[in-house]
């Protein structure tokens, strides 16, 4: 039976075509070995190509070299892969990781905010500038004596003196409670005196004053005292302005109120010296190659000079952003009336650079103060204030700049490195703590 059905088997395989692409393959022992040597032929092109792909690796190298480059570059990894299967989370770990990120954005912050604030490079060198001019500037007030009786002078140790100093200098009336009469016209600060070009026509102490007449009269009409600009103002029928408000009226109010208060600017050489406020007047005379500054006044009349002030402002040069000035404020009030006030100032030469490239030229200062009470009545009375100044041989230079971008971004792998860091170590130990 067995026999039967194989020859049966056998005649059931009649030699057939199959249409396939187009052309007849033939099917049975003929069509096996056909498919047998197509496979074979196959086979011999793959190993053809890869035998091509091997001799054409990358700089000309043998395969086996590349693969020797690759496992040393392997081998060379820092960043050693653990299976994400064998990790474990732990409570601590999430507590942990919570506080990491809170202090990692705290100190970023911390240092973002110094990265964008501006930082300052303080360097000390000796002065080589011998030469110029520097300007003073203040504001003191004198709550008891008159405009009138209050001059300023200044001398060098050059022997230039400038006597009752009128130029870039203003004046007003105090009253008794302290109040000052400021010009509702006149709004001069400390920072644009210097800027102001010097005018004889509006100097009422020059020959060449033309006072304004406030609109009562003309352009081109001089009002040189109070009453010229009030009949300006009855001619044209127009209300007259308080005398608060007119600048001729100011030596009148000055003698109905006890004080007075002055500020301006003073041009001095750059060489030691001094600048006071004393009564009397000023005379200065040479003297065996000497310049003597002298003050002629009545002794009987000296106590109508009261030494007492206060200081409002106080410098020496233009005005630098961060540097403190130590007499601004000062109050100084005399016990006895007649009091004699020096102030003796160490002046520091000071450059500042700001950030963006612009060079300031200044001054800063250190003070001693020394007050000498005097007997009303003494011949050798005389009271006044007194400012000696003294330049010192050091420059201090500032410099404002900003961090590198750079430092920055590596301040920020720092923080967050060594965090990072630290924090693993804590967490592994606590977990081979607890573990064991």
């Amino acid at each position: 039976k067995k026999y039967n059905n194989k020859k049966k088997k056998k005649k059931m395989e009649p030699f057939q075509g199959q249409q396939q692409g187009g052309g007849i393959i033939e099917t049975g022992n003929e069509g096996m070995m056909i498919r047998e040597r197509q496979n074979i032929i196959l086979n011999e092109q793959q190993k053809q190509q890869e035998q091509q792909q091997a001799s054409s690796t990358p700089f000309g190298l043998k395969k086996s070299t590349t693969d020797r480059i690759k496992k040393a570059i392997t081998k060379f990894d820092f960043y050693e892969k653990a299976e994400w299967k064998k990790e474990e989370r732990t409570k601590f770990g999430g507590i942990l990781s919570a506080v990491v990120l809170i202090l990692m954005g705290i100190l970023m912050a911390s240092e973002g905010k110094r990265f964008f604030s501006v930082a300052r490079h303080d360097e000390m060198s000796v002065d080589q500038k011998i030469d110029g001019k520097m300007n003073i500037f203040f504001n003191i007030t004198f709550p008891k004596v008159t405009c009138s009786d209050l001059h300023i002078d200044t001398v060098d140790a050059s022997g230039e003196a400038h006597i009752d100093i009128n130029h870039h200098i203003y004046k007003h009336p105090v009253t008794k409670e302290g109040h000052i009469l400021d010009l509702q016209h006149k709004h001069t600060t400390l920072s644009s005196i210097n800027t102001q070009k010097y005018n004889p026509k509006n100097d009422p102490n020059s020959p060449f004053y033309c006072g304004s007449c406030y609109g009562a009269a003309m352009a081109g009409t001089c009002c040189n005292t109070c009453n010229d600009v009030k009949m300006k103002f009855l001619n044209s029928g127009k209300a007259i302005p308080p005398d608060e408000a007119i600048e001729q009226c100011m030596k009148q109010l000055s003698l109905k109120h006890p004080g007075c208060n002055m500020y301006g600017m003073l041009e001095v050489n750059r060489v030691n010296g001094n600048f006071h406020f004393a009564p009397g007047r000023s005379i200065s005379k040479e003297h065996k190659m000497n310049v003597l500054h002298l003050h002629d006044f009545n002794p009987l009349l000296i106590n109508r000079f009261n030494a007492s002030h206060v200081i409002h402002e106080l410098s020496f040069g233009d005005r630098i952003p961060h540097v403190k000035y130590p007499l601004n404020g000062v109050e100084s009030p005399s016990k006895g009336g007649l009091s004699l006030y020096r102030y003796f100032i160490k002046v520091v030469p000071t450059t500042y650079t700001t950030i963006w490239g612009t060079v300031t030229h200044s001054y800063q200062f250190s003070y001693t103060k020394y007050v000498k009470d005097m007997v009303p009545g003494s011949m050798m009375a005389f009271p006044g204030i007194f400012f000696v100044f003294e330049f010192s041989p050091i420059r201090i230079s500032y410099t404002d700049y900003h961090d590198s971008p750079l430092h920055f971004i590596v301040n920020l792998c720092a923080i967050v490195g060594g965090i990072y860091a630290a924090t693993t170590l804590i967490n592994s130990l606590v977990f081979n703590t607890m573990k064991t």
